[in-house]
């Protein structure tokens, strides 16, 4: 995967992920100071995991289920770091 791929959600928001012409060398740790990743919301975590999987992304986590929140971590082709998120009540 990479070059140019688009994750449309049902209510219609889109994500278009492109590989840069400059890739860094290696991706930062989750964990370190800064913006390290950004949530992508999905109303069915099952059904999204599944179609990214089918695309062939890798997860760098299992899904993992706290406090009615689903997450999944994975990185796109430059190494950013992104995260499936499914929470069980909608934040206001």
């Amino acid at each position: 995967m990479c070059s140019s791929d688009l994750v449309k959600a049902a209510n219609g928001s889109m994500i278009e992920i492109l590989e840069a012409s400059n890739s860094p060398a290696s991706a930062l740790g989750m964990r370190d100071a800064g913006l390290r990743h950004l949530a992508i919301e999905v109303t069915d975590f099952a059904e999204a995991y599944q179609q990214l999987v089918n695309k062939g992304i890798r997860f760098l986590t299992e899904p993992e289920t706290h406090n009615g929140n689903t997450v999944a971590f994975f990185a796109d082709c430059d190494g950013n770091i992104l995260h499936l998120l499914h929470r069980e009540t909608p934040l206001p």
